[in-house]
């Protein structure tokens, strides 16, 4: 048996491989007409294909600055704010956010799951510093722009020693292991329920090793106590 596109000799049945059964599909089917890829381009990019590029004047409801939109262009025309930071600040949307959480966390089931990632750590803001050093909490974002601005060498997120559990923060100058804990948790054994268990397992660790490291609850705790070491 011969391959419909190729014409070479195979076992399995019409094509040799995936390209081409794909090859084979596209010449049978024809090329696109300028038409079409038009109509495509519009369809996905929003921008009316063959105009000059002319543009609208706006206001910003929130900061009342003009911007200018290009009016060839459908989805960028229904813009309102002039930015992100504008919109997220428009009162008449956190009315409708609101709304929609409280809709969606009406039932027993989902407010449950919305708590279990709540305890788990999973609303904290995450990212990355300019430096590159990526931060899991708004808490571990302040003492890495600190230690940073101070010129304080760190590893953030060391491996602790024989296991797969991390540190937030060490300095190598002083042989510190820093775990940076901002809900104290030892307070709030009770809403964390099993999730209490890994921390603690965290700091036996610690004790096991003969490790030096200090628990830190909040952004001046860490910058009084580094700022006396160095």
């Amino acid at each position: 048996m011969k391959c419909k596109y190729c014409g070479k000799e195979i076992i399995n049945p019409k094509f040799c491989n995936n390209s081409c059964a794909a090859k084979y599909n596209n010449k049978k089917r024809g090329k696109r007409s300028d038409i079409t890829k038009k109509k495509i381009s519009e369809s996905l990019t929003g921008r009316i294909s063959g105009k000059k590029k002319e543009y609208v004047e706006k206001i910003c409801p929130v900061c009342k600055i003009k911007f200018y939109v290009n009016k060839n262009n459908k989805q960028k025309m229904k813009r309102i704010y002039c930015s992100k930071n504008c919109k997220n600040k428009c009162p008449i949307l956190k009315e409708k956010y609101s709304e929609m959480a409280k809709k969606r966390c009406s039932t027993l089931e989902e407010k449950n799951r919305m708590r279990e990632i709540g305890r788990k750590g999973g609303f904290g803001t995450k990212g990355y510093l300019k430096s590159g050093i990526r931060y899991e909490s708004l808490f571990e974002k302040k003492c890495f722009i600190w230690l940073e601005e101070n010129n304080i060498k760190f590893i953030p997120h060391k491996r602790l020693p024989n296991s797969a559990k991390v540190t937030d923060i060490y300095i190598s100058n002083k042989n510190l292991w820093i775990e940076l804990d901002g809900i104290d948790r030892r307070k709030k054994q009770k809403f964390l329920k099993d999730n209490i268990k890994r921390w603690e397992e965290k700091i036996k660790l610690y004790e096991q090793n003969e490790l030096n490291y200090k628990i830190f609850y909040n952004t001046n705790e860490l910058i009084d106590f580094i700022g006396e070491l160095f």
